[in-house]
C-alpha cells in the first residue's frame, strides 16, 4: 500500500518523505500546521458495469456544490473542503477528518466526456463515466 501511494503522489521520493516526516515531528506547531496544509483522501472505490466505470466515494457532511471533479488526461481529480460546523470546546476524541481533501483516480479505459454525470446521496458521491463502445470500421 506504501508504494501505491508514492506513485500515486508523484515523482518524490521516499527519502524526501521520510525527511518530511521527521522535519514535522521535531516541532508539534510544525506538524499540527504541516498536517493541516495536505489534503486527506475520502475512501474511494473504482468499479465497472457494462456501461460505464463508476468512482464512489465515502464523504460524509457535504453538499453538491462542495465537491470540485475535473477529468484531465484520464485521470479523474476530486476535491473539495469537508467543514468542521458544530462548536466544540474540547475534545475527547478526534477521528472524522475535515478539511481539504483530495482523491484522483486513473480512468483504465476511454469514456465519453461529454456524459460524465455525478451525484451526491447519503454521503456518498457517485462519479459515473460513459464508456466509449468500440466500433467496427469498414474497410473500403
Amino acid at each position: 500500500m506504501a508504494g501505491k501511494e508514492l506513485v500515486e503522489r508523484g515523482t518524490k521520493g521516499w527519502e524526501v518523505e521520510v525527511g518530511e516526516f521527521f522535519e514535522e515531528a521535531v516541532s508539534p506547531v510544525r506538524w499540527v500546521s504541516a498536517r493541516q496544509r495536505r489534503a486527506w483522501r475520502p475512501p474511494t472505490d473504482v468499479y465497472e458495469t457494462d456501461s460505464h466505470i463508476v468512482v464512489k466515494v465515502e464523504i460524509a457532511g457535504m453538499k453538491p456544490e462542495d465537491f470540485e471533479i475535473f477529468l484531465s488526461n484520464r485521470v479523474l481529480t476530486i476535491a473539495g473542503i469537508r467543514r468542521d460546523t458544530s462548536e466544540k470546546i474540547t475534545y475527547q476524541q478526534m477521528e472524522i477528518l475535515y478539511g481539504h481533501f483530495e482523491t484522483r483516480v486513473y480512468i483504465p479505459a476511454p469514456i465519453d466526456g461529454d456524459n460524465i454525470e455525478a451525484s451526491y446521496e447519503d454521503g456518498f458521491l457517485k462519479v459515473m463515466l460513459p464508456k466509449i463502445k468500440a466500433r467496427k470500421l469498414e474497410v473500403k
